[in-house]
């Protein structure tokens, strides 16, 4: 069947209101049969993977693939490594076929972050333990076909991770975790890491965190020290290596070489509370529809000679406002002429700080990336539910490189300072030395090197012919 014709009978599912049906249909016919999850499995790796010669490599790693671990490409060959990306749609169809009706439940919630009860709940150990038999089959499958050396994992407690570690577990397969999640709040200590240590029983041979903060969660959550080690964030190795940059319309067509550009972080109504407050209503909805009200002002003030990146991360309805139908509405004409720029998690933050002149945002690792540049950042947080609880949140306003916005108008006031040259990119050395303080906190050990140790502890764990670590 052609290309076209499958986007003709989609279309017309879709229509139909028949799309569930067919998807859950295709799902079920994948994982009811070994066979068929055999090729389904091995199609999309060949999609997604080139192929190195093995006399050129020392070990083979099966990495669970996140666009943030792509420096690993570069360095494969000359580390001997060879990486096969595996991505995470060939767990859909065991996922979305067993569990169901957990992901109807639990993931209509704006959160960035879910509580593991949910997930444990005795409701959904059958459909896990089937989820995990399924994981199994594809472990086993692609270290059959490549002679996987060890797998790695890029999150310890997400919900679907925990199951595929179980798998691997199960297996018996070696195993090194990077966690991605390495952003670490006080608050997010104070009520996730005893969490994990009542419900979490995963092995694994090492564990990688980014920074201090998320190798104390790991070891509150009662995992051995001698497991874990902090290596850094893979993805900052971005601004060592220049030839991966990207710029102006190299990343989007409809970028401008003439306007201000400011990038806008966006944030949801749970941003950085998730459920880490308890049984707290208060939310952030107020805080976002200030901001819209300041970004829509500045666009009808001046969408001559500004634009606008409105920037969404990879769980949009995370970072969806509220009232964002609304305001798009109200934005039409400048979305219509590229004044206001919407971008996914698709493009790269990094790309977008380094070519644009202001960054804009709440509780974000954007704002903390920026960082690594000297484009003026604005932070903006009000309120009497910020005023509480600030200080258990990322301490952004306490950073001397940042310009805090302390109200509405204030917002304005300091983007349309930066407008008309009031603000520049000039650091003075007291916040440079700021910045600097508040990346090393978050950010540890950014030196270029965090991927090539990545996979050199990647080697040291397959030539360990014992496996073996526990958390």
């Amino acid at each position: 069947m052609s290309a076209k014709m499958k986007k003709k009978i989609k279309l017309w599912l879709r229509a139909m209101g028949l799309i569930g049906f067919a998807e859950a249909a295709q799902r079920y016919w994948i994982s009811s049969s070994r066979r068929r999850l055999e090729l389904f499995v091995l199609s999309k790796l060949r999609d997604e993977n080139i192929w190195i010669d093995p006399k050129d490599i020392d070990v083979t790693v099966g990495v669970v693939w996140e666009t943030r671990l792509n420096q690993l490409l570069d360095i494969q060959e000359s580390e001997r490594v060879r990486v096969l990306r595996i991505p995470r749609a060939v767990f859909h169809p065991g996922w979305f076929r067993y569990l169901r009706s957990f992901v109807r439940e639990a993931k209509s919630v704006p959160m960035g972050e879910y509580s593991l009860d949910h997930y444990f709940d005795k409701k959904y150990n059958k459909g896990r333990k089937k989820f995990r038999e399924y994981c199994l089959k594809v472990f086993k499958v692609i270290s059959k076909e490549y002679k996987i050396d060890t797998f790695v994992m890029p999150k310890v407690n997400d919900d679907w991770a925990v199951d595929c570690i179980m798998a691997l577990n199960e297996g018996g397969y070696k195993l090194l975790v990077d966690d991605r999640e390495s952003i670490i709040t006080s608050q997010r200590m104070k009520v996730v890491a005893p969490k994990l240590k009542e419900l979490l029983n995963i092995k694994f041979d090492r564990l990688l965190v980014h920074n201090e903060l998320h190798k104390k969660l790991f070891l509150d959550a009662g995992i051995p020290e001698k497991l874990i080690e902090v290596n850094g964030m893979p993805q900052t190795d971005y601004w060592f290596s220049k030839k991966c940059w990207k710029d102006g319309k190299s990343i989007h067509s409809n970028i401008s070489s003439e306007k201000i550009k400011i990038l806008y972080f966006s944030f949801g109504p749970r941003t950085y509370m998730n459920f880490y407050y308890g049984d707290e209503k208060r939310d952030w909805s107020s805080l976002c529809a200030d901001y819209h009200d300041v970004i829509l002002k500045i666009l009808e003030e001046s969408s001559d000679r500004v634009q606008i990146i409105y920037k969404t991360g990879g769980k949009p309805l995370r970072d969806l406002y509220p009232g964002f139908e609304t305001f798009q509405a109200g934005a039409k004409r400048y979305i219509e002429n590229h004044s206001l720029l919407m971008l996914d998690g698709s493009y790269s933050s990094f790309d977008l700080i380094r070519n644009c002149d202001l960054v804009l945002g709440f509780q974000t690792s954007g704002l903390l990336e920026a960082m690594f540049t000297d484009v003026p950042i604005v932070y903006g947080g009000w309120g009497e539910l910020f005023d509480e609880i600030k200080d258990t949140l990322l301490p952004l306003h306490e950073c001397e490189g940042v310009h805090h916005a302390k109200s509405r108008d204030d917002l304005y006031g300091i983007i349309r300072a930066h407008l008309f040259g009031k603000i520049t990119r000039s650091l003075s050395e007291e916040q440079r030395q700021s910045r600097i303080r508040m990346r090393e906190i978050y950010f540890n050990r950014a030196d270029g090197a965090v991927s090539r140790r990545l996979l050199r502890a990647v080697k040291e764990i397959s030539k360990n012919s014992s496996r073996g670590g526990q958390g």
